[in-house]
Parts: C-alpha cells; structure tokens; sequence
C-alpha cells in the first residue's frame, strides 16, 4: 500500500445533487438543509441512461488511467510496477486487446496521455515519457507524484510533490527543465491536476477536500467545496469551450462531472476510484482501485 492510499471498506452510492461555488473568496458552504449525515450534501440517486463496460481484465490495484486519440486506454499498477495497454473493442473474454507497454517502472501511479499519443508515467523514481515510437525519455527526475497533466504546449503538470503544483517544461536544444512551484497558494497536499484546452488548471486539493480552478499565474480563481479526499482529475479532449472536469471524489467513492455550479454523478458502484480519463464521445474511463476494475462508463 503506497503512502496517502485510501481504503474503504464498501462501497457507497453518493452522489452529489448541487454545489456552491466562489472564486477567489473562498468556499461557500451548502445550506445545512441539503446536507446529508456524511455533510458532504449529496443524495443516493443513480444517473439514468449509463452504459458501464469493463476494460481489460486481471487488474492488480490499478490507480492511473489514461486514453489516446484512438481510443487505446493504459493503466498503471502500483504492485506489478507495469503500464498496460488495453485496445478496443472491450469485447471477449480479455475485453480488450491487453499488452504490457513498457516494463521499465518503479511503482507507477499515475498517468497522462497527450493529443499526439504520448504516455506520461510518474512512479516513484522520476516522471518519463513513452512516445508513439516506444522510445521512453525521462522529464523529470521526481519520484512519488500522484497527478499529472500535459497542456497543449507539452508542459507537464505535477501534483503529490507537496503543498504546491509544479510545472515542468520542454526547451528546445536544451531538454526537459526541471520542474517548478506554481505557488498556488492555499493548497493542501494536492493529489490531482487536469488542464482544459484554455490552458486553465483544475487542481484536486485533496487535504482541503475541495477542487479549485487556477490561471498559470497561480492565481486560484474558483474553489468548489464538499469533496471528500479527491485525487483524480479528467478533462474532455474534444470540447471546444468550458466543459467542466471530471473528479474522482475517492473518499466518497464515486466520480463526479463538475460543471459550473452543479455536479453530475458518473457511473455508480465504486470503491476508491483513484484515476479517471476522459475520452473522446463523452467516454469516461475510471481506474475503480478498490474494486480491481477499470471501466468505461457512458451516459447521457
């Protein structure tokens, strides 16, 4: 079991009916009456029209999850030290074509997939790159980050390195830079980070059981309240305008799609979900950790 791990002992179906929003004041809180006895203020209704498939099978305490423009969907294992590739359809007794994509990590726990196909894995030695190619490169000599992201620069994001998110950046002629602090201020050992396509950053400020949204100036700009310990954060690669973010809310053990100042359930029946991916077709992928699953979850 790695360090900051979240065990449950079963799953519960909670999911949040609304949330309140500021920006950089500080959380709202929920009117006591739509708390429930937890306080987090969500009810136990499940989303109507959800198409849920198991991706892969065998799985061995998956905690990272990512997709490719093609639809590939790879998985890191703490405990086998492996990044799997699952390819689709998620037909047939494997669900999926399962190969072992690179068999050259130290406990991998999470996992970034950006728009030209690249994989970005940080484990517990450093934070690497595997190309289209099968080449693997390192970025960032850092061991133990929990979330990363990739914007459309190709910086790469890193959230479990403290209080604080880092930012790693690519020159050319000279390589990776080494990363630095975003002093983002307020942060409470972070777990998460995901960025959209206008270059904000939504952060899983675990420790304050919030997600907060930020410019690159560190400037937080919004903070949503009532998560319980978030780790994983996902954005749709194919939206064009504001389209929320995807939360793994693990203490609660369910996902959520943050929109706004509402909030939608995602899929049901989790237990300590520690990754989630957003693929394209308003596909969710979601590393269940508790349950030994990976998923694809579809609803409309």
């Amino acid at each position: 079991m790695t360090a900051g791990r979240i065990r449950r002992s079963a799953p519960h179906l909670l999911f949040a009916a609304s949330l309140l929003f500021t920006g950089c004041r500080g959380p709202a809180s929920l009117p006591s009456s739509s708390l429930t006895s937890d306080g987090t203020g969500i009810d136990a209704r499940r989303p109507a029209e959800t198409r849920i498939v198991l991706v892969g099978k065998g799985w061995n305490d998956p905690t990272g999850v990512g997709v490719d423009p093609s639809g590939n969907v790879f998985v890191v294992e703490p405990t086998s030290d492996q990044l799997r590739k699952v390819a689709p359809p998620f037909t047939g007794p494997d669900r999926g074509k399962i190969s072992i994509e690179a068999p050259r990590y130290s406990q991998p726990r999470a996992i970034a997939v950006d728009a030209r196909g690249n994989v970005y894995v940080a484990d517990a030695k450093r934070i690497t790159q595997l190309n289209a190619d099968g080449v693997l490169s390192q970025v960032a000599k850092v061991g133990g980050a929990t979330g990363i992201a990739v914007n459309a620069a190709g910086d790469v994001f890193i959230a479990g390195l403290g209080n604080d998110i880092y930012r790693a950046r690519y020159e050319a002629g000279d390589g990776w830079n080494a990363p630095q602090p975003m002093h983002i201020l307020g942060l409470s050992g972070p777990k998460g980070v995901a960025v959209d396509k206008a270059g904000d950053l939504f952060v899983a400020d675990t420790g304050n059981n919030a997600v907060k949204k930020c410019k690159l100036n560190g400037m937080v700009v919004d903070t949503y309240s009532h998560f319980k310990l978030p780790q994983a954060l996902a954005v749709p690669p194919d939206c064009s305008g504001d389209c929320g973010v995807y939360v793994a809310n693990t203490g609660a053990d369910h996902v959520v799609h943050l929109y706004g100042a509402s909030i939608q359930p995602v899929g049901f029946g989790y237990s300590s979900p520690e990754g989630v991916a957003a693929g394209d077709g308003g596909r969710i992928y979601v590393a269940d950790t508790g349950n030994g699953q990976v998923k694809e979850v579809l609803q409309h």
